[in-house]
């Protein structure tokens, strides 16, 4: 950079102060530019030995006790400084041989793997953000998509930054000791400029890079806790009804106090953890002792929960029975000749001949419609050349039945879990011959990918068949 280019863009950094200040400062560096070109300095020499022109203009405007301001031309400063540095790469190519321009990509390849590198922990973060919202959301896909885009965005800034950083710091040093020979010699002609030592500015130099890095991950680490920390609210306002849950059950004298323990220390855990998170996220100090010492009790609490949890589950007896009364069905009707791969779930006594049907099953299930109301669906899917049955349902309405909670409690009281499914299972009705065919089909299927099914589950299927 030529003497005068330098003295134009210091200038336009200072244009700030009052004319007459803007024009000592400009004459005084005028003449330690030409100070140095006497003392044998090429005129680039003596211009690059000032330093960094932003740094010595931000130094000069806080020895003159300017504030700088904050609503700053973000473009117009982008392209000046991008300017600024293509014209000094092009001067350090100007003086490199082809030896050390293989040296400088061969460095760039480097610089651009240890970005692809970053990537990781920001994949990371993308995927566990997704795996939370979609959880969340039940599948809505938008907030997932808000989330992937904003972790690219954040990515491409860091990456961008880090490149510029690392490259200014390889490729665009300044000649530090002679910068800080002219502002010794600024501090004794200018009282006003107040120039920082040799070892502070070397100091912060190499610092630099290091806390902008620490920086991005420390902004990083506290985004992710604070997905985190919604996670933990809604674990800890979960854990909130099942305490309450609790309280309930020993009101109504149901003691399973081993589980109740490990539920207490769980909840207390979520606590500790959203704490931690917190305090964190709003740089707030965490006092360790309590911490430390809160999560050792908990987790004394959850080891002698998980004990005595263990002898209640022992001692409970777990039956399952069809006890619902005023069972009804729902019914869909498909039209098939037979040429269906019927699901493993269907046995041969849920098959039921009925001759009055023709070109078409019945899928039938079973259900106490005292206690729900369901939907009958059936699929038919292409999968390896065979059309596969899939019948399912969908529970539309839950009727809260007082009597079922109390005889649950009362079970439960005796050290006893009793099931009882409200869906009483499958029936499928055809023709004689219908039947028939289903059976055929199913068999073949199963017998061609037998490899495919657990083969003992297979042969008792086989053999109904």
């Amino acid at each position: 950079m030529k003497k005068e280019e330098f003295l134009k863009k210091l200038s336009k950094k200072l244009a700030i102060l009052e004319e007459s200040e803007l024009d000592d400062l400009l004459k005084e560096y005028e003449g330690f530019i030409e100070e140095k070109m006497q003392a044998g300095f090429t005129e680039e020499e003596a211009v690059k030995s000032m330093g960094d022109i932003d740094e010595l203009a931000r130094e000069l405007l806080k020895a003159y006790k300017v504030k700088q301001p904050n609503n700053k031309d973000f473009f117009r400063n982008f392209i000046d400084t991008l300017l600024d540095t293509i014209e000094e790469i092009i001067d350090i190519f100007a003086t490199k041989d082809f030896k050390d321009i293989v040296k400088f990509i061969l460095e760039l390849l480097v610089i651009f793997l240890a970005i692809y590198l970053c990537k990781i922990p920001f994949y990371i973060l993308e995927m566990m953000g997704n795996t939370i919202f979609k959880n969340l959301t039940f599948g809505f896909k938008i907030f997932s998509n808000f989330w992937t885009l904003a972790i690219e965005l954040i990515y491409l800034v860091f990456a961008i930054i880090f490149f510029v950083k690392i490259f200014e710091s390889r490729y665009l040093k300044k000649d530090t000791k002679g910068s800080q020979l002219i502002k010794e010699e600024n501090v004794k002609k200018t009282k006003t400029v107040k120039v920082k030592t040799s070892e502070e500015s070397l100091t912060k130099k190499n610092n630099t890079l290091f806390d902008f890095i620490l920086k991005i991950f420390l902004i990083l680490g506290k985004f992710m806790a604070f997905i985190f920390l919604i996670g933990i609210g809604f674990y800890i306002l979960g854990m909130s009804i099942v305490l309450a849950l609790i309280i309930y059950l020993i009101i109504k004298k149901v003691y399973y106090f081993g589980i109740y323990l490990v539920i207490l220390a769980l909840f207390n855990l979520g606590i500790a953890a959203f704490i931690l998170l917190f305090k964190f996220i709003a740089g707030l100090k965490n006092k360790l002792r309590i911490f430390l010492g809160s999560i050792l009790v908990n987790f004394i609490l959850l080891g002698v929960g998980i004990g005595f949890a263990t002898i209640d589950i022992a001692n409970t007896s777990v039956s399952y029975e069809n006890n619902y009364e005023n069972m009804a069905t729902k019914e869909v009707y498909l039209k098939t000749e037979g040429d269906l791969v019927l699901p493993v779930f269907v046995k041969e006594d849920d098959l039921i001949i009925d001759n009055t049907l023709t070109e078409e099953i019945k899928i039938a299930y079973i259900y106490a419609q005292d206690i729900i109301d369901i939907d009958v669906k059936a699929n038919i899917h292409d999968y390896r050349g065979f059309k596969m049955l899939y019948p399912s349902y969908d529970i539309n309405v839950f009727n809260y039945k007082k009597e079922y909670l109390e005889k649950f409690i009362v079970s439960l009281r005796e050290k006893k879990i009793v099931f009882s499914d409200v869906v009483g299972g499958i029936k499928i009705y055809g023709n004689e011959e219908t039947i028939a065919n289903l059976k055929k089909i199913t068999t073949t299927y199963y017998e061609k990918y037998k490899n495919y099914y657990q083969d003992d589950y297979y042969a008792d299927y086989r053999n109904e068949l």
